[in-house]
């Protein structure tokens, strides 16, 4: 056997191999003349152990019914925890919900004429207004080393002094690192 025959007998061995293996990845017809044969030859003294048609039907019967059931589960998931989202959010906001639904525009009107002041976050000197929203979720943006950690830090040594609660959630610093930014800071 010359070498190019080598190569081409290992290419058919390992389509036929591939073939044995998983049967349902293309139709025996689509290999190669040689591979085909080597399927023939292997079958004939080895019968790869397998499935009849009706019960192989009936195992892919299942296979679709548990995942239709799964896309049914996630469904049902997904609604009662958007259920339990309205709720938490109908508790904390004393039983108005905000989302995409028609809004009595009076009410909204009334709601609007009591200002919402910023007082989180006070600036130095005889500006009284705050740069964050107490209750709500705040967040501060800008480039890479633009000093949003620090300016964080100097917010919460505010809030802690004046002997209020902070929630600080960062997702690049460890605590300790936290910790000695704002040990920098008071």
């Amino acid at each position: 056997m010359s070498d190019e025959d080598t190569s081409q007998f290992d290419v058919d061995l390992r389509l036929a191999m591939s073939w044995l293996f998983d049967r349902g990845s293309v139709t025996l017809e689509s290999l190669s003349d040689g591979a085909q044969k080597i399927v023939a030859a292997i079958s004939a003294r080895a019968p790869v152990p397998g499935l009849d048609d009706e019960t192989q039907a009936l195992i892919d019967v299942q296979r679709r019914e548990d995942a239709e059931l799964r896309k049914v589960q996630e469904i049902v998931s997904y609604e009662r925890a958007k259920k339990r989202a309205k709720e938490m959010l109908r508790k904390e906001s004393g039983g108005q919900v905000y989302a995409w639904a028609p809004v009595d525009i009076a009410a909204a009107w009334e709601a609007a004429e009591v200002e919402e002041r910023a007082d989180v976050g006070r600036l130095s000197g005889d500006m009284p207004i705050g740069l964050f929203y107490r209750g709500k979720i705040n967040g501060v943006h800008a480039e890479s080393e633009a000093g949003k950690s620090w300016f964080a830090c100097l917010v919460v040594v505010q809030e802690i002094q004046a002997g209020r609660y902070v929630a600080y959630i960062d997702f690049e610093d460890d605590a300790a690192s936290i910790v000695r930014r704002l040990s920098c800071v008071v």
